[in-house]
């Protein structure tokens, strides 16, 4: 028992120190996080603190200081539009923006380094999106049945991912897989491999050719594009 205590006790000083400096106030429809370090992820079970007023939110400003987005932090938060993210913040979690489907565009600072699983899923009124040459890591099915998703650009001298050739997709560079598209995506020639999931649930997607350089498509790659 004797053992154990401290161990209890370290836990609770390291959830804290991680944890508690994350503030949070909700005014008018703009919800303001500020704070030092990274905001908790949350499961669908244990939601975020301001889960009751997620129809209240219209716009989210993310203070300096705060350097990462939690998992599931803004699920489901129909009535958001715009959000303010801070260089401070290196890492979009899984499902941070799931189903946001009001949010027409989103800028990602240069300071993030790797953006999680389905983190933009179903927002289905996001248009374009640019990644920076900071990103490093891209989840799954990040963009899976955005619909009107027609412009996907890498900045240049990302060392991992590009979009050569104005394909409005994001190709891993070393594979030369193309991983993420939208329905105005042309398929470059210099593409081998399509990969799992890439295009699931484009509903905006009605044609696309597909390169001979292609030798293999991933499961599920074009399931849903109706």
């Amino acid at each position: 028992m004797k053992k154990i205590l401290p161990l209890i006790i370290l836990f609770i000083f390291s959830f804290s120190a991680i944890h508690a400096q994350i503030d949070w106030k909700l005014e008018n429809g703009t919800l303001t996080i500020s704070g030092t370090g990274n905001m908790p992820n949350y499961m669908v079970e244990i939601d975020a603190p301001w889960d009751n007023d997620r129809d209240k939110i219209n716009i989210v400003v993310i203070e300096d200081g705060v350097t990462s987005i939690g998992r599931n932090a803004f699920h489901s938060c129909l009535s958001l539009t715009s959000i303010t993210i801070p260089n401070s913040v290196t890492r979009i979690g899984d499902y941070a923006f799931f189903n946001c489907g009001n949010l027409t565009s989103i800028t990602i600072p240069n300071s993030v380094t790797s953006i999680g699983d389905h983190a933009f899923e179903f927002c289905s009124d996001l248009t374009s999106i640019t990644i920076p040459n900071s990103v490093t890591s891209i989840g799954e099915k990040v963009f899976k049945d955005n619909g009107r998703l027609t412009s996907i650009i890498v900045e240049k001298d990302n060392p991992k991912y590009d979009s050569r050739d104005n394909c409005n997709a994001i190709i891993e560079t070393k594979s030369n897989t193309l991983i993420a598209g939208c329905k105005n995506t042309v398929i470059p020639s210099s593409v081998t491999s399509i990969g799992d999931g890439t295009f699931i649930d484009y509903s905006g997607v009605t044609s696309i050719t597909i390169p001979n350089s292609v030798t293999s498509i991933g499961d599920d790659a074009f399931y849903g594009c109706m």
